[in-house]
């Protein structure tokens, strides 16, 4: 017999998440954005909606710059890394270039953004750093350090107004190479 209440109290416990692999892997983002919400929240019928494609990056048939463009002399690119496989490598990211997320976000809405994120590792640590904001520069998350080693970020943001979209823009301070996996904007849907 299923305990929901037990079932819900494991979920919310420090390390759920690496039971998540191989095949279970695609509902990490998913995870996530439930996660965000308190315990009581789960007991409600939710349905998680994804606003991003392939924001794992493993499909290698998908166009990235649908989603992905850069304002200035940013280049990305999608390489394999050991253990986690395909991963986006923002490059030259310094002083104030921009990383455009090319996503729809509607006011009013909450929207759920998470990615695991890593500097890369010849860079000096804490050395990397972001603004995150949406297409109208208004801050979601100001200064946020990028460490050496693989990090969840997970934010959550109400616009005021529709957005075209979110930005990932450099410090003043903070240059460096990054790797983005994971990536997610998700909302609820209640049924």
């Amino acid at each position: 017999k299923i305990n929901w209440a037990e079932a819900v109290r494991t979920f919310y416990r420090p390390g759920f998440e690496k039971i998540l692999t191989g095949n279970d892997r695609q509902y990490i983002n998913i995870y996530r954005a439930l996660r965000t919400m308190p315990e009581q929240e789960q007991m409600k019928d939710v349905e998680i909606v994804e606003h991003i494609v392939n924001g794992d990056f493993e499909d290698t048939g998908y166009d990235y710059n649908e989603i992905w463009s850069s304002q200035s002399s940013l280049t990305y690119n999608v390489e394999t890394e050991e253990g986690r496989g395909r991963v986006l490598r923002i490059q030259q990211f310094n002083h104030l270039t921009c990383m455009d997320v090319n996503v729809a976000l509607k006011a009013g809405k909450t929207y759920t953004i998470s990615f695991d994120v890593k500097s890369v590792a010849n860079e000096t640590p804490g050395w990397v750093s972001y603004y995150l904001k949406d297409a109208s520069w208004n801050v979601i998350k100001a200064w946020e350090s990028i460490p050496a080693e693989w990090t969840t970020r997970t934010y959550t943001y109400t616009p005021e107004t529709d957005q075209a979209g979110l930005i990932f823009q450099s410090c003043e301070d903070g240059a460096g190479d990054f790797y983005i996996d994971n990536f997610s904007v998700t909302t609820e849907r209640e049924s």
